[in-house]
């Protein structure tokens, strides 16, 4: 009987193509040595699996995610304004950087994208079903799980607004950067509504973060250890990383306040410097989905935090 041992090189790389998660391709790796030399033969095969497993849209951002988690602390400087240019104007040049990434740092790639499409889908079913409460709680029924299915335009919005999120918190965790520096790195370079789907991430996160807190403090007051194996790593490194200086949970009762008199801690945590209102964009947007959505939602409502301009680095108008 043929072994697996047996098997040519080209047979075992074809194997490994047809995984779903690159994720999956160390172990693969670490059970045979026969399979580790096969990978080695051919090593383009993990770059194929990350290129099925992540969309081409979120590659850029995935691959931008990395370097900053990479990078040593950096301020506002030419390196960090560099990768942001590169990933809005040039993201081709990010994704050619995927041949010189080593397995490990593919694995983290695909790692973080299905953490970031976990929440992503966490947070449309939760907006999904607080929009439809009222109506569900008229008509006396229970919100049925899991039967939110996002188009993919919707789908790329979200996922991109937490992939953002957690790019920003990862190139401005410098206790040396300033607040008008965090600005004028973040949000010139977007629309008014990319700008309100960002706020929703970070929205998401502190609610999430409140929750974990809330548990560990009844944790704790009851004598008894909180099984952390319920929360996923990202989510514990927005917790728990000083770095992840947008969402500040040291002080859990000014949140509690904020919350309980329903308003956003947004503006606390941006620090928005108020000042002349930001004119119009003339920038032609080739969606018109999101301008429209924000257009109907924003008319006859009071300037919020994202109308108003930096003094030290406006906005663009």
């Amino acid at each position: 009987m043929t072994r697996v041992t047996d098997l040519p090189c080209e047979v075992i790389v074809a194997v490994f193509k047809q995984l779903d998660h690159i994720q999956s391709l160390p172990p693969c790796l670490l059970a045979c040595r026969h399979f580790y030399y096969s990978y080695k033969e051919n090593p383009r095969s993990g770059i194929e699996i990350l290129r099925r497993q992540v969309c081409p849209t979120f590659l850029p951002y995935a691959i931008a995610t990395e370097e900053a988690s990479r990078s040593p602390r950096l301020s506002a400087c030419l390196s960090t304004t560099e990768l942001l240019d590169t990933l809005q104007n040039n993201p081709d040049i990010l994704i050619d950087r995927l041949r010189d990434y080593p397995l490990m740092a593919l694995a983290r790639l695909g790692y973080t994208h299905d953490l970031v499409e976990k929440h992503a889908k966490s947070y449309s079913s939760g907006g999904w079903t607080g929009i439809n409460q009222p109506y569900l709680q008229l008509i006396q029924q229970t919100p049925a799980a899991d039967v939110l299915c996002l188009s993919s335009t919707e789908q790329l919005r979200v996922c991109r607004a937490f992939y953002r999120f957690e790019l920003y918190t990862s190139l401005l965790r410098s206790n040396n950067i300033q607040l008008d520096q965090e600005i004028s790195l973040t949000f010139p370079g977007l629309r008014p509504w990319e700008n309100e789907q960002l706020a929703c991430a970070y929205n998401y996160v502190e609610e999430k973060i409140i929750q974990v807190r809330s548990k560990a403090a009844a944790k704790v007051s009851k004598g008894t250890i909180m099984d952390m194996n319920c929360i996923d790593p990202i989510l514990t490194s927005w917790i728990y990383t000083p770095r992840k200086r947008w969402v500040n949970a040291n002080n859990i009762k000014k949140y509690d306040l904020r919350h309980e008199s329903g308003r956003s801690s947004i503006g606390y945590a941006f620090g928005f410097v108020t000042g002349d209102l930001l004119t119009a964009l003339d920038r032609e947007d080739d969606d018109k989905g999101p301008f429209i959505a924000w257009n109907q939602n924003i008319t006859g409502q009071p300037p919020g935090p994202w109308m108003y301009k930096n003094k030290f680095n406006p906005l663009p108008a």
